[in-house]
């Protein structure tokens, strides 16, 4: 090895200069309170006039609802919004 230089591998720091193990890494992804539709869904329930569980068959009437569920149904009033999986993050701010 010789003329070659060592290679020193260090491990990350945080922001003061602690170490960061794989164990923290590990529990901070394992231990995060992520976001849930339910609680979007919730917050937007508080707001609103009426909240409907949708059931197929289901008759909403002819006012335009907000949606949100995995796939859109046919019957929604004309004017509705939907927001499925691809535009979840819509609802929530940046």
């Amino acid at each position: 090895m010789h003329g070659q230089s060592k290679r020193h591998t260090h491990a990350p720091c945080d922001e003061h200069g602690g170490r960061i193990t794989t164990g923290l890494l590990t529990r901070a992804i394992v231990e995060r309170d992520y976001l849930r539709v339910s609680y979007i869904t919730d917050l937007m329930a508080a707001r609103a006039g009426r909240v409907t569980a949708y059931e197929p068959g289901c008759v909403l009437g002819q006012d335009p609802v907000t949606f949100v569920g995995l796939e859109q149904p046919e019957e929604l009033p004309e004017g509705s919004q939907v927001f499925t999986l691809n535009r979840l993050r819509e609802l929530v701010p940046a």
